[in-house]
């Protein structure tokens, strides 16, 4: 989801059977997107973080990551970027 200059998503996933719940994972992603557009020339950026949870009857796990990428076009030529740590 985006509405320039803020975007950001996520989802929720839980795993059960008919007696439980035995897992769950969840990730949340909040930052900056923006869209070029100049004559020939267009593209898309973002930068965002975020935070992952996932649990199980193992224990619960709570890590952070960065996203930044984007695309850029000129008529015909494409051109994809990405990093992520």
């Amino acid at each position: 989801m985006s509405a320039a200059p803020c975007g950001g998503g996520g989802f929720l996933s839980v795993t059960g059977n008919a007696k439980e719940i035995v897992a769950f994972e969840a990730a949340f992603e909040f930052g900056g997107v923006a869209g070029i557009h100049s004559g020939p020339h267009s593209g898309q950026g973002r930068l965002t973080t975020g935070i992952y949870i996932s649990g199980s009857a193992s224990g619960t796990n709570i890590s952070g990551y960065f996203f930044g990428g984007g695309c850029s076009a000129m008529r015909s030529l494409r051109a994809p970027l990405g990093t992520s740590d």
